[in-house]
């Protein structure tokens, strides 16, 4: 349940008992209102100045109008994604700079048109902000999401968890097999965003790259998520022992860089009781205020429990 679905149940619940029978602060959370979409314009404009820096394409997951149904399904799809989608995955996030974006905002930024609101849209942004430079020309790529089902875990038998993480898992594959397709659609193929990138470097980010191909020592995580296209073309001229290895490096990297940290334009959410929103990484105030009600009611199915919040405060 997303912290806009909350707020709309718990504003029921209080409903019959008035607004005074709640704290101050909820009371204004769960007044009628429409919650304030964050600014995600500054996040989407530094994720396409790193795109260009990188010699990567933009990928922008698309947020879309309806937050209830097709959000919903989204921010927790997506966040799976994310979470255990696994090396194929974070190795064809890697090769973009990822943000997250609504139609409105990625034509603010960029001045491209995208057609209804696809899962993700990818971007060459190396001639963004040139005088007389034509907007870039979307690559659309639209996911086979599954509506999001309620999952009860009390007394659920653990052949039906299992059974609903392979379920999840073939979704997850599905995602990483259409951002696949998009990326080669959109010419930003591992040997095409390598040699951009490589471009991008200086001398002594060429040395220690080539260091730690070489010595396997010293891993920068920041360098190796940026230069995923070269690391993932030179391991495949390795053995088989020192290519698993390197790929797998390049893997915890990515998580450390992508995974572990805010995608821009979005916060990561934390499945939990019916109050909230349960965020990650929580502000002070949010700490301060904080409300959990482990009410029992249905929950997210397994692997979707960490999810994006597309619309959270404090982006």
């Amino acid at each position: 349940m997303s912290s806009f679905d909350r707020r709309t149940f718990l504003g029921s619940v209080f409903a019959t008992a008035g607004f005074a029978a709640a704290p101050d602060w909820l009371a204004r959370a769960m007044a009628p209102q429409d919650p304030a979409v964050p600014d995600r314009v500054p996040h989407l404009r530094a994720a396409a100045k790193r795109a260009q820096a990188n010699g990567k394409p933009l990928l922008v997951i698309v947020v879309p109008e309806d937050r209830q149904n097709e959000g919903v399904a989204r921010s927790q799809w997506l966040g799976a994604w994310l979470s255990h989608g696994g090396a194929s995955a974070l190795h064809a996030v890697a090769l973009a700079e990822i943000a997250v974006a609504n139609v409105a905002e990625v034509k603010q930024v960029t001045g491209a048109v995208v057609a209804g609101e696809p899962h993700f849209a990818l971007f060459d942004v190396a001639r963004l902000g040139e005088r007389d430079a034509p907007p870039p020309k979307p690559t659309l790529v639209k996911c086979e999401l599954a509506p999001i089902w309620s999952f009860h875990r009390r007394e659920v038998d653990p052949a039906e968890v299992e059974a609903a993480k392979g379920k999840v898992r073939a979704g997850l594959d599905k995602i990483t097999a259409a951002l696949m397709d998009g990326l080669n659609r959109h010419g930003a193929t591992v040997a095409t965003v390598a040699k951009a990138s490589m471009a991008k470097l200086d001398d002594a980010q060429k040395e220690r790259l080539a260091r730690w191909l070489a010595t396997e020592r010293d891993a920068d995580a920041a360098l190796l998520t940026r230069m995923t296209a070269e690391v993932r073309r030179a391991a495949a001229e390795f053995d088989d022992a020192k290519r698993g290895r390197v790929l797998d490096s390049l893997t915890a990297a990515i998580e450390k860089v992508v995974v572990k940290q805010r995608v821009p334009g979005s916060r990561w959410e934390l499945a939990g009781g019916c109050g909230g929103p349960d965020y990650e990484d929580p502000t002070e105030e949010e700490k301060k205020n904080g409300l959990l009600i482990g009410c029992g009611m249905g929950s997210v199915p397994p692997l979707c429990e960490r999810f994006l919040d597309f619309w959270a405060p404090g982006i």
